[in-house]
């Protein structure tokens, strides 16, 4: 199965300030809508990406394949609050371990998500240091300080273990009512 890599360009004119590129692996765009919106709601300027979990991701976090020629993510957010076997895999390939991704993974979790990690032994084998932040929390700390000073704060606690931010408890995880913006926009 292949992965279609779906841009969601953000409200704010690309010639202002200095654009994060976001990548969100997830298998749901209603999620990437929600924290696009987020961000943008705190004021960032950004690209939002959306691939989905599996060979895709792998490729898109690698560079390589398709994505050879693709701008590296400064940041990249892992939708685990639906966990299996499968994010469980590619998780374990590009947020741990010598391989692993070089920009920050911040893993959104959910209840569900956190317990997985636990049985699997992920929590203690990569020995979390930080507990799990609420995902508002998350972006309002991203949002006060100077992009370049967070991300180089993000890069150290990346180094230190997992990076756990947790979802809002509703019933679609990262979902809230959408307010009509621009449409998504997918390449391939």
């Amino acid at each position: 199965m292949q992965s279609i890599l779906r841009e969601l360009p953000t409200l704010v004119p690309q010639e202002l300030a200095a654009e994060l590129n976001v990548l969100l692996i997830s298998d749901s765009s209603e999620h990437a809508v929600a924290l696009r919106d987020r961000m943008e709601d705190k004021g960032m300027n950004l690209m939002l990406r959306r691939v989905d979990p599996g060979f895709g991701a792998r490729a898109y976090v690698r560079r390589s394949g398709l994505y050879g020629k693709t701008k590296p993510a400064d940041l990249i957010f892992f939708d685990f609050t639906d966990p299996d076997t499968e994010k469980l895999s590619l998780l374990k390939s590009i947020g741990f371990g010598p391989k692993r991704a070089s920009a920050p993974v911040i893993l959104l979790t959910s209840a569900a998500g956190e317990r997985c990690l636990e049985r699997d032994g992920i929590l203690d084998t990569y020995s979390t240091m930080f507990a799990p932040t609420d995902l508002g929390c998350f972006l309002s700390k991203m949002s006060q300080h100077r992009q370049r000073r967070f991300m180089r704060a993000l890069n150290v606690m990346y180094q230190l273990g997992p990076i756990l931010v947790r979802t809002p408890r509703l019933s679609t995880p990262l979902c809230r009512p959408v307010i009509a913006r621009q449409p998504l926009a997918m390449t391939a």
